[in-house]
């Protein structure tokens, strides 16, 4: 738990005006209080615990606690299990001018995840379709389709408020997993696509993805994956990225024309 406190004294001239704060993207759960009176909160402490690290935070400042021209104080209480982030400049405003602003940081870490989740998911449908209806079925149509609608499941944990019965961290667990998998998939569609077979690289993807199942299968409640866990993780994504570019340049180097596209 860490305590964040500002003085600061808003000016006479504002009277009267409708005033909000935005905070940011605090990691896990914050509760602010405005001159010993608690505003508002996002995401949940223990026993139902829900992490809100990637919404961005603002609050209203009711005009009655607010002492114009004196000092006032605000006062953040954060709480994680995991990393103590705190991303974002906070500041006071006019609430149309902080309601503004606070759109578009949720648009960018929620909206357009959305967006794209979407958009991918319809796409993939379209590629899946065309296998069936097509004569001759392609595989690769099939499997573009399947990740394209994997993809869609990925970008819930960026912008689905809550999963209902699923606690935050199995769902943390549950994402590292899925991610894990979807990399390995992505690997053997690459391998497909240009027709290289690679052992070396797929001996250190089968060791990084079980690394990767094992830690993320371990994480506990009380010793979450974005722990220590999370920056060996993060190393076996970017290995499996880096094998992702192995297949392309070999394929480019052997002169299969897909290679280009895909490099």
């Amino acid at each position: 738990v860490i305590w964040l406190r500002k003085r600061f004294v808003v000016p006479e001239r504002l009277r009267g005006k409708d005033l909000s704060l935005f905070i940011g993207r605090v990691w896990d759960q914050e509760s602010t209080w405005l001159n010993g009176v608690k505003i508002g909160t996002s995401g949940r402490e223990y026993p139902d615990f829900h992490s809100d690290w990637n919404v961005s935070s603002c609050h209203y400042l009711p005009g009655e606690l607010l002492r114009f021209g004196e000092e006032n104080v605000i006062a953040i209480r954060q709480f994680t299990n995991q990393q103590a982030n705190f991303n974002g400049a906070p500041f006071i405003g006019d609430t149309f001018t902080v309601r503004v602003y606070h759109f578009w940081k949720r648009f960018l870490a929620e909206y357009l995840p959305m967006g794209f989740g979407i958009m991918t998911f319809l796409l993939g449908l379209g590629a899946i379709g065309a296998f069936f209806a097509g004569g001759r079925k392609n595989m690769l149509l099939l499997h573009f389709g399947g990740m394209s609608v994997y993809w869609l499941l990925l970008t819930f944990h960026f912008w689905l408020p809550s999963f209902g019965f699923i606690p935050w961290n199995i769902q943390d667990i549950l994402f590292y997993i899925m991610t894990a998998f979807l990399a390995v998939w992505i690997f053997f569609f690459l391998e497909m696509t240009l027709g290289i077979r690679i052992l070396a690289a797929r001996i250190i993807l089968g060791i990084a993805f079980i690394a990767t199942m094992i830690l993320a299968g371990t994480a506990t409640e009380l010793d979450p994956i974005t722990g220590w866990r999370f920056d060996i993780i993060g190393g076996m994504g970017v290995i499996t990225e880096v094998l992702w570019g192995i297949v392309i340049i070999v394929g480019w180097r052997r002169g299969k024309p897909d290679a280009k596209v895909l490099l």
